[in-house]
């Protein structure tokens, strides 16, 4: 089986299972390529370009309810927390990453599985900006930029 083919199994199966939650496509493609011998490098774009073309369709469908603050502010500190990714990337030899995505993937899992301390309250702008450029951070590093922000909406019970 070649490296594409076992990449599109994949994502289709992680598209499978995103699908009838709502989210995590990336959180369940990225360590199943990863596993099926897909570079770090690789599997980043290909679950950047996915996350693209669905977050783009889901964004038009639900446009009227988008707050476009947080949109702006999540996007915009994602930027440089993106460019910081790239950097990083770089430096540090997939050897090191390739593990590092599956701590990371188990620890997303396991802080959002774990049930909320305090009441809800709306998120702070600051947070907002932290959470936006955690998530570009970890697209450009691991592709998985959507466990910091569901993380930070769904404790505050942010309507979808």
């Amino acid at each position: 089986m070649t490296v594409l083919t076992a990449a599109v199994l994949c994502v289709g199966f992680a598209a499978l299972i995103g699908g009838a939650t709502g989210f995590g496509s990336s959180l369940i493609a990225a360590p199943l390529m990863l596993l099926a011998g897909v570079g770090v490098t690789e599997t980043v774009v290909i679950n950047l370009v996915v996350a693209l073309a669905t977050r783009l369709a889901a964004a038009y469908q639900l446009r009227a309810e988008m707050d476009r603050r947080r949109v702006l502010r999540l996007g915009g500190a994602a930027i440089p927390g993106a460019w910081v990714g790239a950097v990083t990337i770089v430096l540090i030899p997939e050897g090191v990453l390739k593990p590092a995505v599956g701590v990371l993937t188990i620890l997303c899992g396991v802080v959002m599985a774990l049930p909320a301390r305090r009441a809800p309250t709306p998120p702070t702008a600051r947070a907002t900006l932290a959470v936006g450029a955690i998530g570009g951070y970890l697209s450009t590093t691991t592709s998985l930029n959507g466990p910091p922000p569901v993380l930070l909406l769904s404790r505050a019970q942010v309507p979808r």
